[in-house]
């Protein structure tokens, strides 16, 4: 993926509580695992670190790319009965120089927010 996308779906992929649940569950918890905005077509991923190299888990739930606050956006949004809709700029290919791409990337996607 590349430029701006619309995300439709935003899982936790660094809740790992297992065995008392599956990964991207929280446990004895009664909120969603998987929070839907009702537009675009992209599945996000949300965890505190960036992601430096292949995890089996984001290709078997169909994530296809990663971030790390927007669960916790959509999860107050959700909380609140708040519509929320999520754009993404693409900044970086999810590998061991993820981290040096978005800080040189970031910026790059500033003008295409003003089109959506």
């Amino acid at each position: 993926m590349h430029g701006l996308v619309e995300v439709a779906h935003v899982v936790q992929r660094d809740m790992m509580a297992m065995p008392l649940a599956p990964r991207g569950s929280t446990p004895f918890s009664s909120n969603l695992d998987k929070l839907s905005s009702g537009f675009g077509d992209v599945i996000c991923g949300t965890g505190d670190s960036f992601v430096t190299s292949s995890d089996p888990w984001l290709v078997e739930n169909n994530i296809d790319i990663v971030d790390m606050e927007l669960f916790a956006i959509a999860h107050v949004c959700q909380r609140h009965s708040i519509p929320w809709r999520a754009f993404k700029f693409i900044t970086d290919n999810s590998n061991n120089l993820a981290a040096e791409h978005w800080t040189a990337n970031v910026a790059n996607g500033q003008d295409l927010f003003w089109t959506r």
